[in-house]
């Protein structure tokens, strides 16, 4: 006659051992989660400088083929795709050529600034966002 043992060890996890997982995963977490926020937060500043990079490349090119002249600031607002000149200053010849030109210009990644500030000095151009 063979004899049948039987096995009373229940399977599954304790509930100190579950505990323990999760206070790990909550460590993690602790950890991660700043670094995610950082790494967001810096992508969007190197979108926007690279937006600025190609805002400052435009008008370089526009300045080189005569559709801007002089000197002065110019708003460019890429959510409504306007382009306000100073009230002296510079002269854009076409600006639908120059709005075409910046259509492919992305929204500002930085939601709190909306709008291109174009600072044209002769032939330097320098561009920053501001609200």
């Amino acid at each position: 006659m063979i004899k049948r043992t039987k096995n009373n060890k229940k399977k599954g996890f304790t509930l100190i051992e579950l505990i323990i997982v999760l206070a790990v995963l909550v460590i993690i977490a602790a950890i991660a989660i700043p670094n995610f926020v950082n790494v967001r937060k810096n992508s969007e500043t190197k979108a926007d400088n690279a937006s600025i990079e190609q805002v400052k490349r435009i008008i370089l090119t526009e300045i080189s083929d005569r559709e801007i002249t002089g000197s002065g600031k110019i708003d460019y607002v890429p959510s409504s795709k306007t382009l306000t000149p100073a009230a002296n200053g510079v002269t854009i010849s076409n600006p639908q050529t120059v709005k075409d030109a910046l259509n492919q210009v992305k929204e500002p990644a930085d939601k709190t600034k909306t709008t291109f500030e174009i600072d044209v000095q002769s032939n330097d151009v320098s561009v920053k966002l501001k609200p």
